[in-house]
């Protein structure tokens, strides 16, 4: 059962992954996802997601069938729930594409990129414009999103007979209460240090006091625009091969990474990657424009891409495309957080003003870390709920903004949480890379990234796919378990000076 299940999965995956890739780098207008649905009904079947649950929890299956079973049951529950929805996904997809902001005089623009125009406007006035008309839009979506939301809720029960919460627990194999408590926890030890920074930056940068400051505020902040002509858009690829070539890695992973540099004008402005086929055919799609933004977007999906793009083409179908989310966000992390590294940026980018660039983008982190922070805990309270949303906007402004000390606004309630508990993995692919990052420097030293050894050892590690969780991973490679302590550690640390 596992061996035919997996090669209609893989089929259906990447028919979807083809689809988003040929809309997102805009060659289609839009996405056509139901059609795909309609093209694998035998996917849709509860009996088979019973089987697979049978399977991972009977002491006859092998480790290996019962890690494959457990994978592809979390990846077959996703799939059932997206299938019954799939009329709904699509509707607010496509609604999200075509939505327009109104602003004042007339002016509109479209609803996805009033978000971009927003982070980049520098008059204060019309950032708060943009912020507002976009929550406009945000409220007008938000039926759709209840719907999904509460569906998702039904159907989960429907088909896994348990909580969306425990179901994911027992899917994933760790608490989500535990992480929330571990993010509790970063949230306290680094509450003065915080506040005092974002006083600091605050005040410097946009004139504003502690008590002044808003969201969209803080979002354009935490663009780092001041740092932008260190980072010119012509220069993206060219350091992107400087640093993989010094580590003896091939950006193209041996011609399976495709790098989609096309300008188009319905072209998604943020990079992004696609695994159509894992490991032969990985779109790295991108239309660099400079920046901060675009190189961190950029050299996240590298991550992405290398990793997929190096794992063993001999690996079931469940260990090269599912498992652990938060190994493959780790591996992305560990890319784009070489903008944090001095050396780095001022050896392979050129930056002459390295360390205080360095500090500007930890202090970045250090707001994003909360921001996920209030995440986790309002996220857990939401799905607690079982769909019941009374209460739930007021609840989403208050515990981001406690999190982050900026007010948050309710209509963002919805918009703002990602599917199946999503950040999960992001929270814990940063402690991973915290980690990972610690072990590279002991074993290749603090310029690890210009390592001729460290190639050899990514690439033993993106073999792997996604087999072993990442608190495995972090275990083989004799780096410990997951804790937040090290990403503490290296905050206080950065700004101790």
């Amino acid at each position: 059962m596992l061996e035919g299940l997996s090669r209609e999965l893989e089929r259906f995956s990447e028919e979807l992954g083809r689809e988003y890739y040929l809309s997102g780098s805009g060659q289609k207008e839009q996405a056509e996802l139901v059609r795909i649905f309609e093209r694998h009904p035998s996917l849709f079947r509860l009996d088979v997601l019973e089987a697979l649950r049978a399977e991972y929890l009977s002491g006859s299956a092998s480790s290996e069938e019962a890690r494959q079973a457990r994978y592809l049951a979390l990846e077959l529950l996703s799939v059932l729930v997206s299938h019954r929805l799939r009329a709904d996904i699509e509707a607010l997809e496509n609604a999200e594409l075509q939505a327009e902001v109104r602003l004042p005089g007339g002016e509109t623009m479209p609803y996805r990129q009033a978000a971009v125009a927003m982070v980049n406007e520098p008059d204060r006035t019309r950032r708060r414009q943009l912020y507002r008309a976009r929550l406009a839009v945000t409220g007008e979506l938000n039926p759709l999103r209840i719907t999904l939301h509460r569906r998702t809720h039904e159907l989960v029960e429907a088909f896994w007979g348990a909580p969306l919460i425990e179901a994911l627990e027992e899917l994933r194999g760790h608490s989500l209460e535990a992480l929330r408590l571990t993010m509790e926890h970063f949230a306290r030890e680094t509450e003065d240090l915080y506040r005092d920074l974002l006083a600091w930056y605050g005040r410097k940068r946009l004139g504003l006091g502690l008590e002044e400051l808003e969201r969209h505020d803080l979002a354009y902040l935490l663009r780092a625009h001041e740092y932008d002509a260190y980072f010119p858009a012509e220069r993206l690829l060219e350091s992107m091969r400087r640093f993989l070539h010094a580590m003896g890695l091939d950006e193209t992973a041996h011609g399976r990474v495709r790098f989609d540099t096309e300008a188009r004008p319905r072209k998604s402005p943020r990079a992004f990657c696609v695994p159509v086929r894992v490991p032969d055919e990985i779109y790295l799609v991108v239309q660099p424009h400079g920046g901060v933004e675009d190189y961190s977007a950029f050299l996240h999906e590298l991550g992405h891409a290398l990793h997929f793009g190096y794992t063993r083409p001999d690996l079931p179908y469940a260990f090269r495309m599912l498992g652990d989310n938060s190994v493959t966000e780790g591996f992305a992390m560990t890319f784009d957080h070489l903008l944090q590294e001095p050396v780095w940026l001022s050896r392979v980018v050129g930056v002459d003003r390295s360390r205080e660039v360095s500090r500007f983008l930890l202090f970045r982190e250090l707001a994003l870390l909360r921001r996920y922070a209030g995440k986790i805990a309002y996220e857990l309270e939401l799905h607690s709920r079982r769909g019941e949303l009374i209460g739930m906007p007021e609840r989403y402004a208050e515990l981001l903004g406690r999190y982050t000390r900026v007010p948050y606004a309710p209509e963002d309630f919805l918009a703002d949480v990602d599917g199946f508990f999503y950040i999960a993995n992001y929270l814990r692919a940063w402690m991973f890379t915290a980690q990972l990052r610690r072990h590279l420097i002991e074993s290749f030293d603090e310029d690890w990234y210009l390592n001729p050894r460290t190639g050899p050892f990514l690439r033993d590690l993106w073999a792997l796919g996604q087999t072993y969780t990442a608190d495995e991973l972090l275990d083989r490679i004799g780096a410990g378990g997951m804790r937040i302590d090290p990403l503490i550690e290296r905050l206080h640390e950065a700004f101790s000076g």
